[in-house]
């Protein structure tokens, strides 16, 4: 066995390696010895290189494709270390093995020709799928679905020729946890139907996000209320499975670039009595970035609660400002990203140099925001209207008008049902 290592029976073995000013560490994997082998039992077997199914094998194989992205010339951006940049302009993406190239077609040549004379590669030319969606290009842009998704979830839980619904959940809708006497519902299945309605939440589907936030408080004892409003979300699935994100092309009129939205719900959980934070963010007038999670200190008033919300989308816009930077679609000059707001107390709170009432008790992290205002030129709080608050769709559960509008404002597109 090597000085200083041990056996770990396939699992993590770091060795430290030093240079002048880096500390790197590097994974080898050791094997204890396979029965019936002619050499010492009492030694250990170090693999030359990982094999697929092992627990190191995602961790390997990204610094080897790392590695070799690095060698065809591209950069390994900052701000996510999934994607990489050239000087020429072309963007590669990367989730495990799953690859897409943006930029130039004589740009991009090269970087595919290298890749598939390092690795056994296949060409699948220009994308329409990609992790579970589905890629179309219209004369208005391009749009992001989940049809087929959405189809595969509704017959696997045989939900297809169910009522269909108007809104994810109905509303007003509060769901309490389970409470000794509830009846209780099939664990698994609960979690099957949560998780895979999380995907879609997550990818195509701003829409639903508060919807599946609420459900997957109950992940442990859901009750038959609980599975009912799953279900909830699946009938409404069905009566929208062709709706999704549509990014408007560059001669369509929305040139907004990145704006923010933030709301919250004050005190909306029943039983912790914390509020729902919602943030939004869209690049012309489409989510990119969206977010609907409890916060995690209870608010006396809707100011602190609105307050919470506005430092937390703004901690979103300022890391996707960096990254649009970084990769040159926003040049390092543009004048600073606005985060509207509808809560008038808040919006005072935030732009003024004073400590007042409904914020003084406010833990020093929470007032992020207010610094970035006063001393750096890069966001801006501003009012709007309830009415037209994208966000509100991210902190609680809408009739269904109301639902349907802002659904169609945050995917940047017409709804194809009507409400």
């Amino acid at each position: 066995m090597p000085l200083n290592t041990t056996s770990t029976s396939n699992k993590w073995t770091y060795k430290l390696l030093s240079s002048t000013h880096l500390w790197t560490y590097r994974c080898r994997l050791y094997l204890e010895m396979i029965p019936g082998l002619p050499f010492d039992q009492t030694l250990v077997l170090r693999m030359d290189k990982s094999l697929y199914g092992l627990k190191q094998a995602p961790f390997l194989w990204n610094e080897v494709f790392t590695d070799a992205l690095r060698d065809g010339g591209l950069q390994q951006t900052t701000m996510d270390p999934c994607l990489f940049k050239t000087d020429q302009g072309v963007l590669v993406i990367i989730w495990v093995d799953d690859t897409i190239i943006v930029g130039k077609r004589e740009a991009v040549i090269p970087i595919k020709e290298h890749l598939s004379s390092t690795f056994k590669m296949t060409d699948l030319g220009s994308i329409n799928h990609y992790l579970g969606m589905e890629v179309q290009r219209t004369p208005k842009g391009i749009q992001l679905l989940s049809t087929t998704y959405v189809e595969r979830l509704l017959d696997k839980f045989n939900m297809s020729m169910a009522t269909p619904a108007t809104t994810p959940l109905p509303p007003g809708l509060k769901l309490n946890k389970t409470m000794p006497g509830d009846d209780l519902a099939d664990v698994k299945e609960y979690q099957q139907i949560v998780g895979s309605l999380m995907y879609l939440a997550c990818t195509t589907r701003p829409d639903i996000a508060v919807a599946v936030q609420q459900l997957s408080r109950h992940m442990i004892e859901p009750t038959t209320t609980h599975r009912t409003a799953a279900t909830h979300v699946l009938r409404y699935l069905s009566y929208t499975k062709g709706d999704g994100l549509i990014y408007p092309g560059p001669d369509e009129p929305h040139k907004e670039g990145l704006q923010g939205y933030a709301d919250a719900d004050f005190a909306g959980d029943a039983d912790s009595r914390r509020s729902t934070g919602g943030a939004l963010l869209t690049y012309n007038g489409t989510a990119i970035s969206w977010s609907s999670k409890l916060q995690q200190r209870v608010s006396t008033s809707t100011t602190e609660a609105e307050y919470q919300a506005l430092n937390a989308c703004g901690r979103q816009v300022l890391y996707l400002r960096n990254l649009l930077q970084e990769v040159n679609i926003m040049d390092k000059d543009a004048p600073p990203t606005v985060i509207f707001e509808d809560n008038t107390a808040a919006l005072l709170s935030v732009n003024s140099p004073q400590v007042t009432k409904a914020t003084k008790h406010v833990e020093v992290d929470q007032h992020w925001l207010k610094q970035q205002l006063q001393e750096y030129n890069n966001l801006r709080v501003q009012q709007i209207s309830s009415a037209n608050q994208c966000a509100d769709i991210l902190t609680k559960n809408l009739a269904a008008t109301t639902h349907r509008k802002l659904a169609a404002l945050v995917m940047g597109r017409p709804t194809n049902h009507p409400p």
